[in-house]
């Protein structure tokens, strides 16, 4: 093959991958909708960190099992607790946020207005967005002795339960 016909293959190719919006070649098929997705996407998944390309396509995506079914886990941690709360073994706590709160904590709370304290820190935005779907997080503490620390005040052994669509629980379970 001479270097004529492989210099128009190759021009050829670059023409076909080629974006018209910022004037960028790419050399596969594949490369061309990365750049698509990641560049120019119209339309994102927050959950998922995916973007696309039409409206109809995340509508679609919307769809999948990730986003339509539920699922639940239970896992053991903390209550990093924020007042004079003295741990009972069993004790049952609900979980809110604050949607005016710029660090995304999630609160425990007990009979439904009283705050006890909060999740991790590691947790808080993945718990947040869970909550912010309609999913819910159910705490129960699992010793009575807590376990003082001079940075992060007072943890407390607990079981989180938490229930919601699979993509929010499957980003909790990444996270641990």
């Amino acid at each position: 093959m001479s270097e004529a016909s492989t210099s128009v293959e190759a021009n050829e190719v670059s023409q076909r991958f080629y974006c018209k919006k910022c004037d960028i070649k790419c050399d596969t098929h594949s490369g061309y909708k990365a750049h698509i997705v990641e560049i120019h996407h119209t339309a994102y998944c927050s959950p998922c960190n995916k973007g696309f390309t039409r409206k109809s396509s995340l509508k679609q995506h919307l769809k999948t099992r990730w986003h339509t079914q539920d699922d639940m886990y239970t896992f053991d941690s903390f209550i990093v607790s924020i007042s004079r709360w003295i741990p009972n073994k069993g004790e049952e706590f609900t979980t809110m946020y604050d949607p005016d709160d710029i660090y995304n904590y999630v609160n425990i709370v007990k009979d439904e207005q009283d705050i006890v304290g909060h999740v991790p820190r590691q947790f808080s935005s993945s718990f947040n967005a869970l909550l912010r779907a309609g999913g819910c997080i159910n705490v129960k503490v699992t010793k009575e002795k807590p376990i003082y620390t001079n940075f992060n005040g007072l943890l407390v052994h607990c079981t989180y339960c938490i229930t919601g669509k699979l993509i929010f629980i499957e980003n909790i379970k990444n996270a641990l």
